[in-house]
């Protein structure tokens, strides 16, 4: 069946509020335009249609973005790891030293290991569009 994760190609919209981040959408419009990617740069006037508020001063859509429920994701990844995986949940690490191999500190004790794929939360950069906002996007799966 594979890995349910509610994976949508509804596409993407990453908004911008201030002059920082309007710059960085352009430099990924311009990267998108290089690559013959196909994208669409909606304007402040145009926005509430698309994102439902006002917030924003311009967004760009990339229609071949794919989006997925993340916590899902790393729940069935999680419960798919290969037998030569550990996963550490709610383990708060408070020090890591590194050496011929790295040493994981935590209040119970520590964890030492060859190799270590650290993961954490971090904020939002996107908004999802609404479903169906933009005639060319696909269909939802």
């Amino acid at each position: 069946m594979g890995i349910v994760c509610q994976i949508r190609a509804n596409g993407k919209c990453q908004a911008a509020d201030e002059s920082k981040v309007l710059a960085v959408l352009e430099a990924h419009r311009s990267g998108l335009e290089k690559l013959g990617q196909p994208y669409e740069m909606i304007e402040s006037r145009d926005i509430p249609v698309h994102l439902g508020t006002s917030l924003y001063e311009k967004a760009l859509y990339t229609p071949g973005t794919m989006l997925l429920q993340p916590a899902a994701l790393a729940k069935e990844l999680a419960n798919t790891l290969p037998g030569n995986v550990t996963l550490y949940e709610h383990t708060v690490i408070t020090a890591i030293e590194q050496g011929d191999r790295i040493t994981l500190k935590h209040a119970s004790g520590e964890i030492v290991v060859d190799q270590l794929l650290l993961t954490s939360p971090s904020p939002p950069t996107s908004v999802s569009c609404q479903a169906g906002s933009y005639p060319s996007s696909p269909t939802q799966a």
